[in-house]
């Protein structure tokens, strides 16, 4: 009993200080700083629990920090640093992703590092590495990693692969609607149009240039 007593008194406290920080605890509208393994950050109107070492954030605005593991359900990531974890839907605003899994929502700036892309949309930001599926890519730097499906509406690729096959060998859609090409490996795909480094408009893709 007196251990039950001392635990509800010291998750007050740390509600009233604004951090969260108790393992098992689901949090409703918070907004403050979440101090949890390894995950330390800030945010607004936030509803989440903390399970197991992992985040397991159900919607509200990630404004800055680290975000080490978990589970993003919805919601809105402003800035920050995600270093791996299973994103499912929302809108990502700008930031730094290190790895792990985005499988829907709406990209709008940062610095993609590693990872699987398998759907969304892509409007604009840097890719180094990864292995993207499907979705829409609108604009870019896309700098290496592997394209295997979707809509590349425009943007830059300076290295990587792009084709139309799975990590199976499966045929998929994977179009090539515009952009420049300075650099990489064309396997497959459907090209439309595009631009070569010298500023040159092609309509076949860059292995019969």
């Amino acid at each position: 009993m007196k251990k039950q007593v001392l635990s509800n008194i010291m998750k007050r406290v740390a509600a009233a200080s604004g951090v969260a920080s108790q393992e098992g605890r689901e949090y409703t509208g918070f907004t403050g700083r979440i101090a949890y393994a390894g995950t330390d950050g800030e945010v607004e109107e936030a509803s989440f629990s903390l399970r197991e070492g992992k985040v397991i954030w159900h919607s509200g605005t990630w404004t800055g920090g680290f975000w080490q593991n978990g589970l993003w359900e919805s919601g809105v990531w402003m800035d920050g640093t995600w270093r791996t974890g299973v994103w499912q839907k929302g809108v990502w605003q700008s930031g730094m992703w290190m790895d792990g899994e985005w499988h829907r929502g709406t990209w709008r700036l940062g610095t993609w590092c590693d990872g699987i892309w398998f759907d969304g949309v892509w409007e604009y930001g840097f890719w180094k590495a990864g292995e993207w599926r499907n979705g829409v890519w609108k604009a870019g730097a896309w700098n290496g990693g592997v394209w295997r499906g979707g809509d590349h509406e425009n943007g830059e690729w300076y290295g990587g692969k792009f084709t139309d096959r799975d990590d199976h060998g499966v045929q998929k859609q994977s179009r090539w609607l515009d952009g420049v090409w300075f650099d990489g490996i064309w396997q497959y795909g459907e090209w439309r149009h595009g631009t070569d480094r010298n500023g040159a408009g092609h309509g076949d893709p860059p292995t019969g240039w």
